[in-house]
């Protein structure tokens, strides 16, 4: 399952800036060969931690949204600094007794700190994980 948050970021995601990424997601690099940058795309795999609930990441990854967007259509300037921050959940097990929210926070954090805001919506991932847990959820709901 992966969870993500976009927003925009100065960080330049290049070769030249991976200890300044590394720096921004340390609490999930446990060793640096465990992460690397290839093209526009910053990986960190088997991510841990011992200052947040990272036990069921997978992956942790940060790439240029807008470079990957405009291969296919035409973007507005305004949104070059556009990137995303992609978490993969392991989940090998029914979700109805999973608590979902810990890992969300734990990822809020660090995207408000990579993006530099205060507040994400969660009004669509609230929606997503209520049709994951409960597919009669949709009934009566207008997609979005």
């Amino acid at each position: 399952m992966d969870i993500c948050f976009d927003g925009f970021s100065e960080i330049d995601i290049s070769k030249r800036n991976f200890y300044k990424l590394s720096n921004e997601f340390q609490k999930y690099i446990n060793s640096f060969k465990d992460a690397h940058i290839e093209k526009s795309t910053f990986y960190i795999n088997q991510p841990s931690s011992v200052l947040c609930d990272a036990d069921r990441f997978k992956k942790v990854v940060v790439y240029d949204k807008y470079l990957k967007e405009s291969r296919y259509k035409k973007l507005d300037d305004e949104l070059q600094r556009w990137k995303r921050l992609e978490v993969t959940l392991n989940v090998s097990f029914k979700l109805k007794g999973f608590n979902l929210d810990e890992y969300i926070q734990d990822i809020e954090t660090t995207a408000k700190k990579f993006f530099n805001a205060s507040s994400f919506s969660y009004e669509y991932l609230n929606l997503q994980n209520k049709l994951l847990i409960d597919k009669r959820t949709h009934k009566g709901l207008i997609s979005l």
